[in-house]
């Protein structure tokens, strides 16, 4: 919580104005259909080797496989402290890669920009919601749009941030307001880029989930991780669990994208036939309903990720969910593809036609 109680007036007033302002923007991409013009499926690259340390060569590559599927948005994040490392010092090589090796192939990107794992040295220690940090954030999010505006559509503030509240100790209204915030400095920028946040997908009781909705009520989007498996669906239920998400978003009268969905290969008892199905699923639903407040569906991820450090500690004591999410890929982690690799290849040529 902020402690600054003229910070926190001025941060209300201004979240307000750009909630009203913002909002009506909102409608009226809605009622004009402004997402139809823009890829409605995306893939969300994961690379060989180990997750948090693929060299730049494996990145690379794992682009370049990640264009031949066919789509014409990929979905990826960075830590704000990984590319700003100290104040002033700037380390632009790993976004440089992907926006020019998705540009060359005429590729567009939707990118996260997270800071729950670090922000830059002089600041790592200061919260979120310390007038410093939002000050510099907002100066890392302009130069961030500005260097790469000509390829970037979407701009995400912080990913499953529901998850990460307790971690980073801010509360959703507070990180609402965040997210309005460097809405505003992103646009100042870049007027058509569309910036939001990204929650999971409630699938018992969270209402950490709806308190951030509501809290960014005024963002252009919002993003949803949704995983049907959690939900016990078939994976022939895509339709089913896509009207499930609609209906939770419908409330809050947003634009919405489906951020990650995917199916394992080895977990919950699944199988490389059952994500097979679930991407033929996917791909019926996406011709048979386009549902004009969800502006994209992503698919997450390429590769296996094989999980290393603290992930691998993390997901050990979360059981199953270490070997589903080692299980998500279209390819193995060393890039054998799956039963599924040829039919998503597929279905994106079919869905583009």
């Amino acid at each position: 919580m902020l402690k600054n109680t003229t910070l926190r007036a001025t941060l209300l007033i201004l979240s307000a104005f750009f909630l009203a302002v913002c909002s009506e923007r909102a409608e009226a991409r809605v009622k004009s259909g402004a997402n139809a013009s823009k890829p409605n499926f995306c893939i969300s690259p994961t690379f060989k080797g180990k997750w948090d340390n693929a060299s730049r060569e494996d990145i690379q590559k794992g682009l370049l496989r990640t264009t031949e599927t066919g789509v014409d948005l990929v979905h990826y994040g960075f830590e704000w402290g990984h590319i700003e490392t100290d104040k002033g010092q700037y380390d632009w090589s790993l976004p440089d890669l992907y926006m020019k090796t998705l540009r060359g192939h005429g590729v567009q990107s939707s990118v996260i920009i997270t800071t729950d794992e670090r922000k830059p040295e002089d600041i790592n220690k200061k919260k979120l919601t310390d007038k410093d940090v939002i000050i510099r954030h907002a100066d890392f999010v302009q130069r961030f749009v500005s260097r790469y505006k000509s390829n970037l559509l979407y701009l995400w503030i912080g990913n499953e941030v529901n998850l990460a509240l307790d971690e980073i100790d801010v509360s959703a209204e507070d990180f609402g307001r965040f997210v309005l915030y460097m809405q505003k400095a992103a646009k100042d920028v870049s007027p058509n880029i569309l910036v939001g946040t990204i929650v999971t997908f409630p699938y018992e009781n969270e209402p950490e989930v709806t308190a951030l909705i509501q809290a960014a009520r005024g963002a252009d989007l919002i993003g949803i991780t949704f995983y049907p498996e959690f939900l016990a669906y078939k994976p022939t239920d895509a339709q089913k669990g896509f009207d499930r998400v609609e209906a939770f978003t419908k409330p809050f009268g947003m634009q919405y994208a489906i951020i990650e969905t995917g199916w394992s290969t080895n977990a919950l008892g699944s199988d490389e036939q059952d994500q097979d199905h679930y991407v033929r699923s996917v791909f019926s639903s996406l011709k048979k309903d386009q549902k004009p407040n969800r502006s994209f569906v992503c698919w997450w991820g390429l590769h296996d990720p094989s999980l290393t450090g603290w992930h691998k500690a993390f997901f050990f004591f979360m059981g199953n969910i270490k070997p589903w999410l080692e299980s998500l890929g279209l390819l193995d982690n060393n890039g054998t593809p799956k039963l599924a690799w040829k039919t998503f290849q597929k279905e994106v040529r079919n869905l583009k036609k």
